[in-house]
This record gives C-alpha cells, sequence and structure tokens, in this order.
C-alpha cells in the first residue's frame, strides 16, 4: 500500500533538511500530533534510530525507525512494526518562496492489518499530509520566532546539536 504527501514550506532546504532529520524526544505531542513517546535509541552522522508510540485513530502503535540522511535533498526512513514494515522516501526540491517536501509512504503489511490499512486508507492518507503539514508548519514557527528573537537587544540562544533551527 502506497501513500504520498507534499506540501510547500517557507524554509530554505537545508532548514527543511536539518529540521525534519534533527529527531528529539520531545517531538512527541508537540512537533507530530499522533507521535506520543519518542525513545531516540541510537544516532550517529549517517542514521538515527527510535523507538516510537503512536496512536492513530485511537488505535496504540509501536515503530522502531531509522532514518538516513541523504544530503542535500531527501532522507529515507524504516520501520518496523506490529503489522508489517514502511518505507518512507522524500525529497526535497527549491521553490519559489521556499522548498516542497515530497514524501511517498510504502507500507508492506501482513494479515490482518492489510485489511484494516485498506479499509482505513482515505483517513491514513489525511493523515499523512497532516502530519507532513504539522511539521512544516513547526519548521516555519520557529524560523518566525528565530528571526523576532534575532531582532531582540539580547542574542537568542544557539540551535540544538545539529545546528537545525530547533530550540533547546
Amino acid at each position: 500500500m502506497r501513500f504520498h504527501a507534499s506540501g510547500v514550506v517557507r524554509a530554505s532546504p537545508q532548514e527543511t533538511l536539518a529540521w525534519w532529520t534533527d529527531l528529539r524526544e520531545d517531538d512527541a505531542g508537540a512537533v507530530m500530533p499522533p507521535l506520543r513517546r519518542r525513545q531516540i535509541v541510537r544516532r550517529n552522522a549517517e542514521e538515527i534510530e527510535t523507538d516510537d508510540r503512536w496512536s492513530i485513530f485511537g488505535i496504540p502503535m509501536r515503530t522502531q525507525a531509522v532514518l538516513r540522511p541523504k544530503p542535500p535533498n531527501g532522507w529515507e526512513v524504516t520501520s518496523r512494526l506490529r503489522g508489517g514494515t514502511a518505507k518512507d522516501r522524500v525529497r526535497l526540491e527549491p521553490v519559489e518562496g521556499g522548498t516542497r517536501v515530497t514524501m511517498d509512504l510504502e507500507l508492506e503489511l501482513r494479515w490482518p492489518w492489510t485489511w484494516m490499512a485498506a479499509v482505513l486508507r482515505p483517513g491514513l492518507a489525511r493523515l499523512f499530509q497532516a502530519d507532513l503539514e504539522a511539521v512544516n508548519r513547526a519548521l516555519e514557527a520557529s524560523i518566525t520566532s528565530r528571526s523576532s528573537e534575532s531582532a531582540a537587544p539580547t542574542p537568542p540562544i544557539s540551535g540544538t546539536r545539529s545546528g537545525s533551527a530547533r530550540r533547546s
């Protein structure tokens, strides 16, 4: 089963890549609405491994995911979940006014998850698009707050360990 989502964020491709690939434990409940808990299992220059708890349409889910940045224009995430596996490929493209983020998700599910996903497909497609838009809004908000802070007489606190636009 495949899903596609796309949206434009008012940020450079470099800011977008840094923000989206700077996975943090405090992303839960803040950046992506269905994410309930995130634990960073391992982080190095090539990949970030997480153990995530989700609630999707009231159904508790758990994924073990590995994000691999593919600079300068994307990343991929491979996830293991109770019902199978998922592969998410993301591409960034500079466009006027920002960056287009395009995500393609492929789910390989086992029974009975196949029929559940088929029944929930329209809602899952909306959720996938809504999640992309939520992360893009959080990125834009961080850039806006950073811009207003830089106009203040006191310098802002530096960014996170990855150098992304996120604040510690």
